[in-house]
């Protein structure tokens, strides 16, 4: 019986690992695939390949959003129409939850910098960061 090394055993393990991590990273992203496609269809009659749970149709990029208990819901990743930033609309169920996501009529998980509060945590950041350079450049 031909005994391993340490070193060996390490290279080989870890090998195995990065093979089983990305095979079910693979099969993660053909599942969410499917599920996208079949929502995409079932909700708004589009047909579509998509490769992961993402995919751009049009110019507009669907995506699955997950949750805690299992669930999940098709949204609309975009850009806010007042400041430029990423904005995810709620859940899509029909072609005018599109539409209005897409008019920026109702959009979460996403702040204007002009609506946040300023206490917030982005404003002190910013205003540490502001400060640090100010006391910091020469002049």
């Amino acid at each position: 019986m031909e005994e391993l090394t340490a070193v060996g055993l390490s290279v080989r393990a870890k090998a195995a690992w990065e093979t089983k991590v990305a095979w079910d990273k693979a099969q993660r992203d053909a599942r969410d695939a499917d599920l996208l496609k079949s929502e995409i269809k079932r909700r708004l009659g589009i047909e579509c390949e998509p490769t992961s749970d993402t995919i751009k149709v049009e110019g507009v990029t669907f995506k699955r959003k997950y949750f805690g208990d299992g669930g999940s819901t098709l949204t609309i990743e975009t850009k806010c129409p007042k400041c430029g930033r990423t904005a995810i609309s709620p859940g899509i169920r029909s072609l005018e939850d599109v539409g209005a996501a897409l008019a920026g009529v109702y959009l979460y998980q996403h702040t204007c910098p002009s609506q946040e509060p300023p206490d917030s945590s982005e404003n002190r950041l910013l205003q540490a960061l502001r400060d640090f350079v100010s006391e910091n450049m020469p002049g």
